[in-house]
């Protein structure tokens, strides 16, 4: 399974994985509601509605489509109450359209959790580090290209410890099944 895939549906994971994500999901979650001011609910709803209206607007890409997910933004407005804003935004999505799946809950709030609150963290880090603008871009496309360079990585390793190649992983969207363009010149 792919590790960074966005609002799993019911009966893709294992019961491991539910109960795991649930547990640790809640834990998040009353972590980052502890001592909420009545000044910052506003905004944290705010931020869940954004969350859930940004996920309805489905942008055409190719044979299919991608819609806006917001984290990283909230993740820089609301800090650590990020995870609330989410998982307000995640609860709307699966009772209201049935996107995502209930029981997959807590990993959907995981998923999307960590990357906000890894940008709360990263974003305040990264301005004292720098000092022009133009080192503020530089450093934020290196932390993006690391990012996208260990996210990789990570998921070559689990198709290698599958004992996959990945034109062969069957959890990737059919786009990413083509075969290679040898094999497609050989069957002709």
């Amino acid at each position: 399974m792919m590790i960074f895939a966005v609002h799993i549906a019911d009966g893709v994971l294992m019961l491991p994985w539910i109960v795991t994500g649930l547990a640790i999901s809640s834990l998040l979650i009353g972590l980052s509601s502890f001592r909420v001011r009545d000044t910052e609910i506003p905004r944290i709803g705010l931020f869940a509605a954004a969350i859930f209206v940004g996920s309805q607007l489905h942008i055409p890409l190719g044979i299919s489509s991608v819609h806006l997910l917001l984290n990283g933004i909230a993740g820089l407005a609301l800090g650590r109450r990020a995870p609330l804003a989410i998982a307000v935004g995640l609860a709307l999505q699966s009772l209201l359209f049935a996107h995502g799946g209930k029981l997959a809950f807590g990993v959907n709030v995981l998923v999307l959790s960590i990357p906000a609150l890894l940008t709360a963290w990263m974003v305040p880090v990264l301005e004292r580090l720098t000092k022009g603008p133009f080192q503020k871009i530089l450093v934020g496309m290196a932390v993006t290209l690391w990012f996208a360079l260990i996210v990789t990585t990570i998921q070559i390793l689990s198709w290698k410890l599958k004992g996959l190649s990945p034109r062969e992983c069957p959890d990737d969207p059919p786009l990413m099944r083509l075969p290679h363009p040898a094999a497609r010149a050989r069957s002709r």
